[in-house]
């Protein structure tokens, strides 16, 4: 880590970050108080792991409480209009059904004014999180990739063992876009 603070890359990416040491913290902190700018993917619910040996969950919220950012922690989002179908069936049974919390987004999801998402049309976002700016907060949060209008909070609880049909006949939508993906200044 000490060698970060003498190595300046162009953009820091991180990708579910989990386990770092003070040390690694405070050179990412120093990286960003000098004008760095970081790619930063945190993860509400990790599906390719079981949590043993890798966290389901990565947060920086020594990070996102100073910027007056929150990653809604034991939430992601879920929405009926971008689901994906998936077999809700068992035992052979096959049952077509969408399933909330595998999203689909198209070019209307996408923010075309920013460089980053101005060109994707399609994406598949498995259990994303949300974003939102906390009250008070100084830093601009622009959205660069949200739900629609119909989209709902899921608990990362409902995820562990999925019940498909569960999620659609609880459905609740929140009547506003939810935030997946922002841009800070």
């Amino acid at each position: 880590a000490k060698d970060m603070l003498d190595f300046a890359p162009d953009i820091l990416l991180l990708i579910h970050p989990v386990g770092l040491e003070d040390e690694m913290l405070y050179a990412i902190d120093q990286f960003m108080m000098r004008g760095g700018r970081a790619l930063i993917f945190t993860d509400p619910w990790h599906e390719s792991t079981d949590g043993r040996i890798t966290p389901r969950t990565s947060r920086l919220d020594r990070f996102f409480e100073t910027w007056g950012v929150e990653v809604v922690e034991g939430r992601i989002a879920g929405d009926r209009t971008l689901a994906t179908r998936v077999n809700a069936g068992s035992g052979g049974e096959v049952i077509p059904a969408p399933y909330i919390a595998w999203m689909r987004a198209s070019a209307a999801n996408f923010n075309r004014d920013d460089t980053i998402t101005a060109d994707i049309q399609e994406l598949m976002l498995p259990s994303m999180g949300i974003i939102r700016a906390k009250e008070g907060s100084t830093l601009a949060l622009e959205p660069i990739l949200t739900t629609s209008a119909e989209a709902t909070e899921v608990e990362t609880s409902r995820l562990q063992d999925v019940d498909v049909l569960g999620l659609l006949k609880d459905y609740q939508p929140a009547e506003k876009p939810l935030t997946l993906a922002a841009r800070l200044n």
